[in-house]
């Protein structure tokens, strides 16, 4: 279900009088988060298999409000699942009570650069293109650094990460708002869900390549419940990497490359694979 905004201390303006789009944040889009983003196939198996394989105790960072922790939550032991935000993780909360799983999910309140948890983990997964949210490097290493504290001696480290390759040919596991050769600026319409609540969302979005290495998205929202409908938009930046920048900064925060894929189905890398989906331990 997607809550009111009021939830947030926050209320979206109705569309009259020529009213401009309110411009949100990630807390803001904690409302609607749960519809707006969804599992990737093969995603779950593909942690879950390496969870089992080192034994099964979770970190999970940044967790937004549980688009891979519930379903996760039903393939390992246990899940530690960390966000900045807290009406993230309040809206997990209320998903995990809702389906009874709350004995296997701890939550916490944290910023991913900034760690401070009592335990280490088999994996610490930072899951589809959240690292890639750090555009700055010395933020990039704070996180690799709270990572590899947090790592047990037998575990790893797993970064899902988008390789926004230019082809179209790397559309299979390539994130669902990003379009090889849109024009910057140009909008195009994504989709329209119905919310559990009755209410409509539908989301168009635009893309701006600001350098080789920073990727800038807007997000237009566009609620709507019987006569009201409210517009949000928002704009996130993102860091590109090649492969061997990001092999080389995961060296420099003490982390060694163990495994890498082009996608959850670990087929090899080339130059049009959609993710670079990378296994680290720490040296």
């Amino acid at each position: 279900m997607c809550p009111d905004f009021a939830a947030t201390g926050n209320k979206g303006a109705s569309r009259t009088g020529g009213a401009q789009p309110l411009h949100i944040g990630y807390e803001e889009r904690s409302v609607f988060y749960h519809d707006e983003f969804l599992p990737f196939p093969g995603e779950v198996e593909f942690i879950a298999s390496a969870a089992r394989a080192r034994g099964g105790n979770v970190l999970e960072v940044p967790c937004a409000c549980g688009r891979l922790t519930i379903p996760l939550s039903r393939h390992v032991e246990h899940i530690t699942a960390v966000d900045r935000d807290p009406q993230m993780i309040l809206q997990l909360q209320k998903c995990l009570s809702s389906q009874g799983r709350i004995e296997k999910v701890d939550t916490f309140v944290a910023d991913m650069r900034f760690l401070k948890l009592s335990s280490v983990f088999d994996v610490v997964v930072c899951p589809r293109e959240s690292f890639q949210l750090l555009v700055n490097e010395i933020d990039a290493l704070h996180a690799l650094a709270s990572f590899r504290r947090h790592v047990s001696k037998r575990g790893c480290v797993i970064l899902d990460l988008a390789a926004f390759a230019q082809s179209s040919e790397a559309l299979d596991d390539a994130p669902e708002y990003y379009s090889p050769g849109l024009a910057d600026d140009e909008v195009v319409a994504d989709w329209e869900r119905r919310l559990d609540d009755g209410r409509t969302l539908r989301r168009s979005r635009s893309q701006r390549v600001r350098s080789p290495q920073l990727l800038e998205l807007t997000f237009f929202h566009t609620l709507t419940s019987g006569a009201v409908t409210e517009e949000f938009v928002s704009t996130v930046e993102l860091r590109i990497y090649s492969l061997s920048q990001i092999c080389d900064l995961l060296k420099a925060g003490g982390l060694e490359v163990v495994e890498a894929y082009g996608n959850y189905g670990k087929a090899p890398i080339s130059e049009n694979s959609a993710r670079f989906v990378i296994l680290a331990e720490a040296r």
